[in-house]
């Protein structure tokens, strides 16, 4: 009975990952001009979930370049198409700072549909003003 209950939820566990599918969203970040940043930047692109207004966006997926040398900047993100909600809204944001301090950040929401997934998105950003 046990290896019986042992064996159904073995099925259905792998049934559960073969519905899940690995999605990648990428492209790249540029500024209006090609730009070498200073040593130590770092550059962060997330896919996030903006549909509550009033709460912090939720986080999908990340990738992180460091050191981030010039831009435009090649990104990638992969994530779990279950991790994604068919009613909500998801955007891309880039942000480069070096050493905490805010360097270049895009200062318009880039709206995706992640479960389309592609290789093309831009995102621009802009220099933070000293």
């Amino acid at each position: 009975m046990i290896a019986k209950l042992l064996a159904t939820a073995l099925l259905c566990g792998v049934a559960f990952a073969a519905l899940a599918e690995g999605k990648t969203l990428g492209g790249e970040v540029f500024f209006d001009e090609n730009v070498t940043l200073p040593e130590g930047a770092t550059a962060s692109i997330q896919l996030i979930d903006v549909s509550e207004a009033d709460a912090p966006a939720e986080i999908i997926a990340e990738q992180t370049i460091a050191p981030a040398q010039t831009l435009p900047l090649v990104y990638e993100l992969s994530f779990d198409d279950n991790d994604l909600d068919e009613r909500h809204s998801y955007a891309l944001t880039a942000r480069i700072s070096q050493r905490g301090k805010l360097l270049y950040i895009n200062d318009v929401r880039h709206v995706v549909d992640p479960k389309g997934g592609t290789k093309n998105l831009a995102i621009r950003v802009i220099r933070v003003e000293k």
